[in-house]
C-alpha cells in the first residue's frame, strides 16, 4: 500500500492551496492540464472503447468521454485521475476506466485485487485513482469535517464529488489515524539498521556485484537480505549503468513487493524508481497473460478467480452426479471447500515431468495405479476427482477466468511453448537482470517459471533461506534453494553470515534451532555457529531468557498470558509499535487484538482494529 501512500502525499503537495469552490478546482485542474500542452476533448464512448478518459501525449490531446460534459462530479475526478497519471507516471498511452475511489484505498489491499494491481498498468491505475481521490477530496480535512457534525451530503456538496468519493476518503481517514498514519518513516526492522556498518560486509559486497551467472544469496535471518538486493540494485544501476527498465524484481507476497519498492524509492530518484519494475510472481504471470493471453485461449476478457470464486465454480460443479463420491450432502459447503482446495493444492505443483501439473497429469498418475482390493473407494475418488478437474478447467476457461496457479503455470507454458517470438524477444531480451526475493517460497511452478525467463543473457540472481519457508501450504518448495545449481547450470552460491538485528542470545538460540531442524537427532545443547552477531552496538534483551516456552491450560490461559507479557514489554520500556504478536489462525488473532483492547492495549491486524 506505500505506493499509494505516496500518490496521496503528491495530491496533497499539488494541490491548488485555496482551491475553494468545486467548480474552481475544476477549472484549476483543466487549466493545469491544458498548461501541460494537452488538449481536452469529448468524445464519444465507441471511440473510448467504453473508458471515461484517454491520455494521449503522441497527439498532445486528453480525450474525455461525451458522458462528462454534463457530470461536473465526475469530470473533476476524471480530470484530477489524468493529472495523476502526469505527476507519477511516464506510461500513460491506454484508456482509462470509470474511476472507482474504493480501487486505490485502503479496502483493496488483499486477495485477487491486489494481485491484479501488482500488474504495472493496474497499479498505476490504482495509483492514479488514489491520487485523484485525495486531491479532489483530503482525506483527513474531510474527517475533521465530519467529525465536526458536517453530514456526508453537506461534504459532498463542498467538495463537488460523489458521495462514494467522500465515504471512500473517510473510510482511508479512519484507517491511516487507527492503524497509523503515514510518518515518512520505514516499517521494516533491518531498514533502521545505519546502513553504514555493513559497507564493510564482503560477503553481501560480493554477492550484490555478482555478474555472468545465476547467483543464489543464502541469507539468514536478520543478515541483510534487503540490505543485499538495494545494493544489488545500486550496482546495476550505478556502475553497471543499467536501464531501470531493464530491471525485474520479484517476490513472493504483496508486502514483500511494497516492502522492496518503497525501501528502492527511499534510497533512488523517484523517477528511477517509478521505472524500476517490482512485482510479486503472480502480479507478472498477469501481466504476461495480459499481453499474451490469447495463446493460451483467454481474451481481454479474463478476470482473476480469489478462492472464493474458485469455490464458487466447484459448487456449481459437485452436484453432478459423477462426482458423487466427492460430495457429502450432509456437509455441502465442507465438500465444496475440501474439492476447491484440492485442485489448488495440486495445481501448485509440478509433476514426473517437472512440469506443473494438469488434469492430463493426474490420468497418467492413475492410468499407473492399479487399485489393491482395500484402494477400491480411494480410487473411485480420485477418478471423481480427475473428472472435476476437468470440468473445473473447461468451465473456467468457459467463463474466461484464471485462479491463482494459473498466474504461474499460464505464463510459464507461454514462455515455453513460444521461445523466440515471445520468450526471447519480449523478455528476455527486455528484463535483462532478474531478481528474485524469498527464493525459499517459491514453488516448483515458479521455478520452471523463472528457468523460462532466464537464459545466459539474462541470469538469475536470488536471495532466500530455505530455513525461513512459511508457504508451503500454498505449495512452497525450499527444496529450490539446495537445487539451485542444477536448476540453474553454473549457478554461484553466496552465504551471509552477519545477523544485524537480533541479540547474541537469540542468534545463538536461532543457530541451535536451524542446527535440529537440519538433523534431528544432534542433541538439544548443540552448539551451531552459521550466523553470528554483528561485532559491535548489538543490543541486548530485555531479561537474561530472552526465548522462553510458556504453557498454557486453555485458550483463556494462553491469551492472558499473551497480554501479560505485551505488558511487561511495554512496562520496561518497549515501544508498542516494535511488538509483533504471531497466531497460527485468523480467529486466534481476532481473539489476542480483542483480549490486548480489554486490557488497554491499541492493537491492529488485517480487517481488525482496536483502539
Amino acid at each position: 500500500m506505500r505506493s499509494l501512500d505516496a500518490a496521496r502525499d503528491k495530491a496533497r503537495a499539488v494541490r491548488p492551496d485555496g482551491a475553494g469552490r468545486p467548480g474552481d478546482l475544476l477549472g484549476r485542474t483543466r487549466e493545469w492540464i491544458e498548461g501541460e500542452g494537452y488538449d481536452l476533448s469529448f468524445e464519444t464512448a465507441t471511440f473510448l472503447q467504453g473508458g471515461a478518459a484517454l491520455l494521449s501525449p503522441d497527439e498532445d490531446a486528453l480525450y474525455l468521454n461525451e458522458s462528462l460534459r454534463d457530470d461536473p462530479a465526475a469530470l473533476l475526478v476524471v480530470l484530477a485521475h489524468e493529472r495523476g497519471h502526469l505527476e507519477l507516471h511516464e506510461r500513460v498511452r491506454r484508456p482509462s476506466g470509470p474511476v472507482d475511489p474504493v480501487a486505490g484505498s485502503a479496502y483493496l489491499g488483499d486477495g485477487a485485487a491486489a494481485t491484479a494491481r501488482y500488474h504495472r498498468h493496474s497499479r498505476e491505475e490504482a495509483e492514479a485513482t488514489a491520487f485523484a481521490t485525495e486531491y479532489v477530496c483530503p482525506s483527513d480535512e474531510a474527517f475533521d469535517r465530519w467529525a465536526s457534525g458536517e453530514r456526508v451530503d453537506s461534504l459532498t456538496a463542498a467538495y463537488g464529488v460523489s458521495a462514494g468519493v467522500v465515504r471512500a476518503q473517510l473510510g482511508q481517514a479512519l484507517f491511516d489515524r487507527t492503524v497509523g498514519a503515514r510518518d515518512g518513516t520505514s516499517d521494516e526492522g533491518p531498514a533502521s539498521d545505519d546502513e553504514s556498518q555493513r559497507d564493510d560486509d564482503g560477503a553481501q559486497k560480493a554477492a550484490a556485484e555478482h555478474v555472468g551467472t545465476p547467483a543464489l544469496v543464502r541469507a539468514g535471518p536478520g543478515t541483510g537480505k534487503t540490505a543485499t538486493l538495494l545494493r544489488r540494485i545500486a550496482h546495476l544501476l550505478g556502475p553497471l549503468g543499467a536501464d531501470p527498465e531493464s530491471v525485474l524484481v520479484l517476490t513472493f507476497s504483496n508486502d514483500a513487493a511494497e516492502e522492496v519498492r518503497a525501501r528502492v524509492a527511499a534510497r533512488f530518484d523517484p523517477d528511477v524508481a517509478r521505472r524500476l519494475e517490482v512485482q510479486t510472481f503472480h502480479g507478472f504471470g498477469w501481466s504476461v497473460l495480459r499481453s499474451y493471453g490469447g495463446l493460451v485461449g483467454l481474451t481481454d476478457e479474463a478476470r482473476i478467480l480469489d478462492e472464493a470464486g474458485v469455490e464458487e465454480v466447484v459448487r456449481d460443479l459437485i452436484g453432478r452426479p459423477e462426482f458423487g463420491p466427492l460430495f457429502e450432502l450432509p456437509e455441502a459447503e465442507r465438500s465444496v471447500r475440501r474439492a476447491a482446495e484440492a485442485i489448488t493444492r495440486v495445481k501448485d505443483r509440478v509433476g514426473p515431468d517437472d512440469l506443473p501439473v494438469t488434469p492430463d497429469t493426474v490420468a497418467e498418475a492413475l492410468a499407473a495405479w492399479p487399485p489393491g482390493d482395500d484402494e477400491v473407494d480411494d480410487y473411485a475418488r480420485s477418478e471423481a476427482f480427475l473428472d472435476l478437474f476437468r470440468a473445473y478447467e473447461a468451465e473456467k476457461l468457459r467463463r474466461q477466468r484464471v485462479d491463482f496457479a494459473d498466474l504461474i503455470a499460464l505464463p510459464e507454458r507461454v514462455l515455453r511453448e513460444h521461445p523466440d517470438g515471445v520468450r526471447d524477444e519480449k523478455y528476455r531480451k527486455k528484463h535483462r537482470w532478474v531478481l528474485v526475493d524469498e527464493y525459499q517460497d517459491v514453488s516448483r511452478t515458479v521455478a520452471r517459471l523463472l528457468q523460462q525467463l532466464c537464459g545466459p543473457g539474462n541470469p538469475l540472481w536470488a536471495v532466500g533461506d530455505d530455513h525461513q519457508a512459511i508457504y508451503r501450504f500454498r505449495g512452497a518448495a525450499p527444496d529450490n534453494v539446495l537445487d539451485f545449481r542444477s536448476d540453474f547450470p553454473g549457478g554461484v552460491v553466496y552465504d551471509l553470515g552477519t545477523n544485524y538485528r537480533a541479540c547474541p542470545e537469540l542468534v545463538a538460540e536461532v543457530c541451535r534451532l536451524a542446527a535440529l531442524l537440519d538433523d534431528p537427532a544432534l542433541e538439544d545443547d548443540v552448539e551451531d555457529g552459521r550466523w553470528r552477531p554483528r561485532p559491535n552496538e548489538t543490543p541486548t534483551a530485555f531479561d537474561a531468557t530472552p526465548v522462553r516456552i510458556a504453557e498454557a491450560e486453555s485458550a483463556a490461559g494462553e491469551l492472558a498470558g499473551v497480554v501479560g507479557q505485551v505488558g511487561e514489554w511495554l512496562d520496561a520500556g518497549a515501544p508498542a509499535e516494535d511488538i509483533a504478536v504471531l497466531a497460527r489462525t485468523n480467529a486466534e488473532v481476532r481473539d489476542i487484538v480483542l483480549a490486548l483492547a480489554e486490557a488497554g492495549v491499541t492493537a491492529a491486524a488485517s480487517a481488525l482494529v482496536t483502539a
